[in-house]
C-alpha cells in the first residue's frame, strides 16, 4: 500500500512525468533529497513507470479497432498469440460469448483491416466482431488531440525513442545520446513537449 505522500507523488508523475524533484518536493512538503529517494523507490519497485507517449498521428496509429474474438480451445493461449501482434495495444480475457477482446491500432483503415485479418488467421480464432473507433473520448496513455504541422528530424526521433523508454532520462544522458549540448537538448525536449508531439506520464502498476 502507498502512504499519502507516495500517492501524491504518483499522481504528480502521472500529470507531469518530468517534474523536477524540487517541484515534487514543494508539492508534498518534504525535502528534495527525501522526495528523490521516494521517487527512486517507486520506480525501482515498478509501482510506477515514467514513459513518453508519442502522439498517435506521429507514430502512425490513427486507425483504431476494438475486436471481440470468439475462440475454440484454450482462450489464454489464443489471447497470448493475439497479444504478440505488434499492432495490438491490449488484450483481455473476458466472460461471455467473446472470450477475448483486443484493441488494434494501425496507420490507416487498410493497415487496420490487414492486422485484423492476421488475428483471424490465429489458430483457434473462430469469429471476430470489429468495432471501428470514430473518435477517442478518453485515452489515458495516448495523445489524440489535434496536432499542427511539425517537422521532425532524426535527432528528434532519437529523443522520442529515449523518452519512450525512460521519460525521466536526465538531460545529461539525453545530450550524450544525441551528441548535442545539454542546453540544445533541453530546448528540443521542451519543443517536443510543448508542441504536443510527446507527453511524459507515469503508468501505475
Amino acid at each position: 500500500m502507498l502512504d499519502a505522500v507516495d500517492a501524491v507523488l504518483v499522481r504528480e508523475l502521472q500529470r507531469d512525468g518530468r517534474a523536477t524533484f524540487q517541484a515534487l518536493a514543494d508539492r508534498v512538503g518534504l525535502s528534495r533529497t527525501a522526495v528523490r529517494a521516494r521517487v527512486q523507490n517507486l520506480l525501482e519497485r515498478k509501482i510506477v513507470r515514467v514513459v513518453g507517449v508519442v502522439h498517435s498521428s506521429v507514430v502512425g496509429t490513427g486507425a483504431i479497432g476494438h475486436v471481440a474474438v470468439t475462440v475454440e480451445g484454450a482462450a489464454r493461449h489464443i489471447a497470448e498469440r493475439v497479444a504478440a501482434r505488434p499492432a495490438v495495444r491490449f488484450t483481455s480475457l473476458t466472460a461471455g460469448s467473446h472470450a477475448v477482446v483486443t484493441e488494434v491500432r494501425a496507420r490507416d483503415d487498410a493497415a487496420l483491416s490487414a492486422e485484423i485479418d492476421e488475428i483471424r488467421r490465429v489458430s483457434g480464432v473462430r469469429a471476430t466482431e470489429v468495432f471501428r473507433a470514430t473518435s477517442v473520448v478518453k485515452d489515458a496513455y495516448s495523445i489524440v488531440d489535434e496536432l499542427g504541422d511539425l517537422a521532425l528530424d532524426e535527432i528528434d526521433w532519437r529523443l522520442l525513442r529515449e523518452l519512450q523508454r525512460d521519460g525521466r532520462a536526465p538531460y545529461t544522458r539525453l545530450a550524450r545520446t544525441i551528441e548535442l549540448s545539454q542546453a540544445a537538448t533541453r530546448a528540443r525536449v521542451v519543443r517536443l513537449l510543448s508542441s504536443g508531439v510527446i507527453r511524459v506520464t507515469g503508468i501505475v502498476d
